[in-house]
């Protein structure tokens, strides 16, 4: 049993291991469809290494810090790998005015182990306000949220680029993506309706081509295009908000002539009507789902303050007290 430990703790393991780690993490970096998981296998190889050393090996057993650095490290490699195993990724667009929808988050990536929770998650979007300083540079971004919490409260927070909020286990984060649109209220040919919200390109990153493709409920496709009365200033400060902004919507489809309507005008298309509502913005949220994230930086705290003072214990400079001699008890001669 030993001898298998010590053939386990070996230091070509441990290099067949870095190794490994080393190429799955460039693949990842370059080829984002890379399943991320694959790295845990590098990593729980890492693991069972550094954890056979630990039993085989008396240096680390007689030396308090630097065993504990090395217990460190054993739990940053396993959180590491079990984080990668519950993870999640994504992205969504919410609309002012509207609740969050797990369904239509856009995932990047999801762990093997993801407890998928993301319908538990509720919070509804308020007023969007993202500032720009003159030559369009942006500042700072405004969006205010209503988070209903486990118990059943509800918490209203402003949250901006550097801030997000944590609901169920997963954290949002505002992202640079962001723009406006329209609601529009559909009425069938039996009077039934339903209001749904086309979103436009991100803006201002893309103001010149505010034109979306979107299907009615009766299949008829269409291409509505947004057209803001108010243009962007070059060089003075602005503010990107949907409050009392002068817009059109042009309207063109396949059985549709081109047209241009106000807020409120009602288009007759195939199968019953659509009528613009009201003009919003949307705010893209970034999604991210690790709850050992705590327990990783203690983690990986204890391994470098354990490290540190193992450094200092072997490099420790000798007091002269130590190394000479006391010339207290000498006798006269």
């Amino acid at each position: 049993m030993r001898a298998l430990l010590k053939s386990i703790a070996s230091l070509r393991l441990t290099f067949a291991g870095l190794a490994a780690l080393i190429v799955n993490s460039f693949a990842v970096s370059q080829w984002p469809d890379a399943a991320l998981s694959w790295l845990v296998l590098p990593l729980s190889l890492l693991a069972v290494n550094l954890f056979a050393a630990l039993l085989v090996r008396h240096a680390f057993r007689q030396q308090a810090a630097l065993l504990l650095f090395h217990v460190g490290l054993l739990g940053v490699l396993l959180l590491v790998a079990a984080g990668v195993l519950m993870r999640f990724d994504g992205s969504v667009e919410v609309v002012e005015g509207t609740a969050f929808n797990s369904a239509v988050v856009t995932p990047r990536g999801t762990g093997w182990l993801h407890p998928d929770r993301l319908e538990r998650v509720r919070f509804s979007q308020g007023p969007l306000e993202v500032n720009y300083l003159s030559g369009l540079r942006r500042d700072t971004t405004h969006s205010r949220v209503l988070v209903s919490q486990a118990d059943g409260t509800e918490v209203r927070r402003d949250i901006g680029d550097r801030e997000g909020f944590t609901s169920n286990g997963y954290r949002f984060m505002t992202t640079f993506n962001k723009g406006f649109a329209v609601l529009v209220l559909w009425r069938d040919a039996d009077g039934r309706e339903a209001l749904g919200s086309v979103n436009f390109p991100s803006y201002p990153k893309f103001d010149w081509k505010q034109r979306k493709d979107w299907t009615t409920p009766a299949g008829e496709p269409l291409a509505l295009e947004l057209k803001l009365v108010e243009r962007i200033p070059g060089e003075a400060p602005w503010t990107l908000s949907s409050r009392d902004a002068d817009y059109e919507v042009g309207i063109s489809g396949a059985t549709l002539a081109a047209t241009t309507v106000k807020p409120g005008e009602p288009v007759a298309v195939k199968g019953g009507e659509i009528t613009v509502v009201d003009l919003r913005l949307w705010m893209g949220y970034r999604i991210d789902y690790n709850p050992l994230l705590p327990w990783l930086l203690t983690a990986a705290f204890l391994s470098l303050g354990a490290l540190g003072v193992h450094m200092a214990q072997k490099f420790r400079v000798p007091r002269v007290s130590d190394s000479v001699p006391a010339r207290g008890g000498e006798q006269a001669a």
